[in-house]
């Protein structure tokens, strides 16, 4: 379970749970399953008061409140060896941030709340991976549209980045958040599913989708003189919880031990 096949999020339309031949299936799917994998708990059950002021309920019991779950969190997991910054580490950083978002996913992404923190905020640039410019005219000189990059294009990206922007209004895992912080990003992230467990010490959390709340988080964030440090932190982070080794071990013991209670 990743994300989309978890949630009926009717107030942006996400969700494969919004259409009903599809919800109808993956309640069977569930409700059959010997053991469910998600990637992360908020995909079971998760409050998220991000979005508006009344708290919205999300994840499948929350969904199918009837039904009994085996389930084993499997967080997902990134390539260390690739995933990585730069030797001449964060003081060669331009004053830019990234995000990714991918076609059709802007609003869930948080893309207008990116565009205005960069009208804010206009001796930095903005980079947004996954997407072309806008057809209309009025494009801030400031936000660079870099359309899909393939990986070790994006990584420089990310090396010469001092922050990564996760604003998602929802986000199952948040495997581009890791990745930048592996390569050495500071992480700003939205307070929705585990995106604040990820981030832990190592950056900024936005409590609620306001953009007054956000300038001043990048204010006190670019003028943080422990940013190198926080830069370090989220590196670690990401290495030591979520390496691709970990994943790798969890889900073969999910399926051994699976496989030996059927036998």
């Amino acid at each position: 379970m990743h994300g989309t096949d978890s949630v009926a999020f009717k107030e942006i339309g996400y969700g494969n749970l919004l259409r009903p031949l599809l919800k109808y299936f993956s309640k069977l799917s569930y409700k059959y399953a010997k053991q469910l994998l998600p990637v992360s708990d908020s995909l079971i059950s998760t409050d998220n008061g991000y979005f508006s002021e009344n708290v919205i309920k999300l994840g499948i019991l929350n969904h199918f409140p009837d039904l009994k779950l085996t389930y084993t969190t499997i967080y997902n997991g990134l390539d260390l060896e690739f995933w990585k910054p730069a030797s001449d580490g964060v003081n060669s950083r331009s004053d830019s941030c990234i995000t990714v978002i991918s076609k059709g996913q802007e609003v869930r992404k948080g893309l207008k709340l990116i565009e205005k923190l960069a009208f804010m905020r206009p001796d930095y640039d903005f980079y947004i991976a996954g997407l072309n410019a806008p057809d209309t005219g009025n494009q801030m000189p400031n936000i660079k549209y870099l359309d899909v990059l393939k990986p070790l294009t994006l990584r420089e990206y990310y090396r010469s980045s001092k922050f990564y922007l996760q604003l998602s209004i929802f986000e199952g895992f948040g495997l581009s958040l890791c990745e930048a912080m592996l390569c050495g990003c500071v992480p700003i992230g939205s307070h929705v599913n585990m995106i604040p467990e990820i981030i832990g010490d190592s950056g900024y959390i936005l409590e609620r989708m306001d953009e007054k709340e956000l300038l001043d988080i990048f204010n006190r964030a670019s003028s943080d003189k422990l940013i190198e440090e926080k830069s370090l932190r989220a590196m670690k982070r990401i290495s030591e919880n979520y390496p691709i080794a970990l994943r790798k071990e969890l889900l073969l013991k999910a399926l051994i031990l699976d496989s030996g209670a059927s036998s």
